[in-house]
C-alpha cells in the first residue's frame, strides 16, 4: 500500500537529471532528520501509520565544547536527549532526534514559514491509507485534492498532521498514464 517517502523522492529527484549530469561523488539519499518533542510518540506514529521499524537508538549526548554548535548549528549547551533511526518498509531512513536546548522553539513551522516543510509518501491505495490513518485516531486535513490538469494531472493528495504538528501528505496517482507521461516529459 505505501511506497514510502524514498520512492517518492527517487521519482522526484530523477526528473530532469541524467546520471551523467549528477556530480560524480553523489550516490543516493541516506536519510531525512526530524526533531520531535516526544520520541516514543513519534516512533509509535511512524510505526503504526507507515510500518516503519527501528534500526537503532542512541542515548543522551551533550558536550562542554563547541562541538554541537560547530557541527549541528545548534546552541553549544544543547542536549540530544535521544536519537533513533527508523526505516520505512522500502528501506528509506528517517532519523528522529529529541533535544533540550536553551531558547528552543517548540512550535512547528507552517509550510509558508522559512524552514517550513512536509513529508510526502506515495501510496498505491489512497482509501486504504486514509482508513489506516483514521483507524489510529488521526484525521485528513480537509478532503483529498484531485488534480485534473497541469503538471500534477492524475495525482490525488491528502494532507494530515502528526500528533506534534508535522505535516505529511499521501500522494496517489489515479491515472497511471499521467504518471508515466510526467516522468517522460521531465527527464
Amino acid at each position: 500500500m505505501i511506497r514510502s517517502i524514498a520512492s517518492f523522492i527517487v521519482s522526484f529527484r530523477n526528473r530532469g537529471f541524467r546520471k551523467k549530469s549528477r556530480p560524480a561523488w553523489f550516490k543516493k539519499y541516506h536519510h531525512v532528520s526530524i526533531t520531535v518533542p516526544d520520541m516514543d510518540e513519534a516512533c509509535d506514529f511512524f510505526s503504526r501509520v507507515f510500518g516503519c521499524r527501528e534500526l537503532f537508538r542512541m542515548g543522551e549526548f551533550k558536550s562542554d565544547s563547541d562541538h554541537l554548535e560547530v557541527h549541528l548549528n545548534i546552541h553549544p549547551r544543547s542536549v540530544i536527549k535521544e536519537h533513533r533511526m527508523m526505516a520505512f518498509p522500502d528501506g528509506f531512513n528517517l532519523s528522529l532526534f529529541q533535544y533540550e536546548s536553551p531558547g528552543q522553539n517548540m512550535r512547528m513551522p507552517r509550510n509558508s514559514d522559512i524552514g517550513g516543510h512536509h513529508l510526502a509518501v506515495e501510496v498505491s491505495d489512497l482509501e486504504g491509507a486514509i482508513h489506516n490513518l483514521e483507524s489510529h485516531g488521526y484525521k485528513i486535513m480537509g478532503r483529498p485534492i484531485e488534480f485534473e490538469d497541469g503538471p500534477n494531472l492524475g495525482v490525488t493528495s491528502a494532507y494530515f498532521l502528526s500528533p506534534w504538528g508535522l505535516q505529511l501528505e499521501f500522494v496517489y496517482y489515479f491515472n497511471k498514464a499521467s504518471k508515466a507521461s510526467a516522468r517522460r516529459s521531465s527527464g
